[in-house]
């Protein structure tokens, strides 16, 4: 095995938890919504709040627990790939393997955080 090798997939794997977990764990910003405010049920429903907010909030929700499910996923497979070419002991077909895992793994997440984009930039166009 390379040093090489090793340096990459521990970079990856940093890496991968920082751009997994940080959407994740981000504070929430707090919002000037009119439709999230203390007016009474009345004025709310005459500004146009209705029970879409509470889909899109459901929809926004469940994006984000698979995005993290997603992203701790990808980062474990991120860890076992870097183990599977530490371990390798220079076997061609397992450094391969082991490379293909990282791929996929990395391919996976970037599907993931584009999903994750797409999905809040419709619910944002549409709310």
């Amino acid at each position: 095995m390379k040093v090489k090798d090793f340096i990459v997939a521990g970079i990856l794997a940093i890496f991968g938890a920082g751009v997994t977990l940080s959407p994740v764990f981000a504070a929430p910003t707090q919002s000037q919504d009119i439709c999230s405010s203390s007016m009474p049920a009345e004025l709310k429903e005459a500004a146009g709040c209705n029970e879409s907010r509470e889909a899109d909030s459901l929809v926004g929700t469940i994006v984000n627990v698979l995005l993290y499910a997603v992203g701790l996923l990808a980062v474990i497979m991120i860890i076992v790939s870097g183990i599977k070419m530490i371990t390798s002991a220079g076997d061609a077909g397992a450094v391969t393997k082991a490379r293909n895992t990282l791929l996929y793994a990395i391919v996976g997440l970037i599907v993931a955080v584009l999903a994750y984009a797409i999905v809040n930039f419709v619910l944002k166009k549409v709310g």
